[in-house]
């Protein structure tokens, strides 16, 4: 993926997603305390791999609304995270 800024926001953060969860999660984040404290919290939890949404909010210290509801994640958006890990 190009780093023109053409990618959304989200694919941007360091953050995994795995999930439409994850994806509310992460907007709902990004809204709550903005791009660049998320993106210093992913990389602040990363290890070998980059931290799901939940773990910066945890490393944020902001709970999360429970009524954000995990549904499947479509198949081109599976190969699209793919395509963005390998980057």
């Amino acid at each position: 993926m190009s780093d023109d800024g053409s990618e959304p926001l989200l694919w941007r953060l360091g953050v995994r997603i795995e999930s439409s969860r994850d994806v509310q999660l992460l907007d709902w984040l990004v809204g709550r305390v903005g791009a660049e404290e998320v993106r210093g919290a992913a990389y602040r939890r990363r290890n070998r791999l980059q931290p799901r949404p939940y773990k910066v909010a945890e490393e944020l210290g902001v709970k999360p609304p429970e009524e954000l509801e995990s549904k499947p994640i479509g198949q081109w958006k599976i190969g699209a995270m793919r395509e963005h890990r390998a980057g």
